[in-house]
């Protein structure tokens, strides 16, 4: 499968999350983290991408359209007892150090 198999209206099912959740949003994630941008929440609602100066009109409309799924895929990926995870945080934390 390549990226021209995504569309608006493909799901992606992730073991262990009850319900699909769209490919580009799932896609927008891969794509922050891929350039090295911490993606994160605070509480319920508040959705944080650092550093927020590097993001362009097109990033910022994507999350502003994806912020829930964002969310869910967040808490998705701080899961400790999944073994499946959309990437590496320790692959990102040796990119910070370095």
């Amino acid at each position: 499968m390549d990226a021209s198999d995504f569309g608006a209206d493909r799901f992606v099912t992730l073991r262990g999350l009850a319900v699909p959740v769209p490919a580009d949003a799932y896609r927008l994630l891969l794509n922050l983290e891929v350039r090295a941008f911490n993606v994160s929440r605070e509480g319920d609602r508040v959705l944080v991408v650092e550093p927020h100066q590097r993001l362009t009109p097109e990033d910022l409309a994507s999350i502003r359209r994806w912020k829930w799924h964002l969310l869910i895929l967040i808490d998705y990926c701080n899961q400790p007892h999944l073994d499946a995870h959309l990437f590496d945080n320790r692959a990102a934390d040796s990119r910070r150090l370095a």
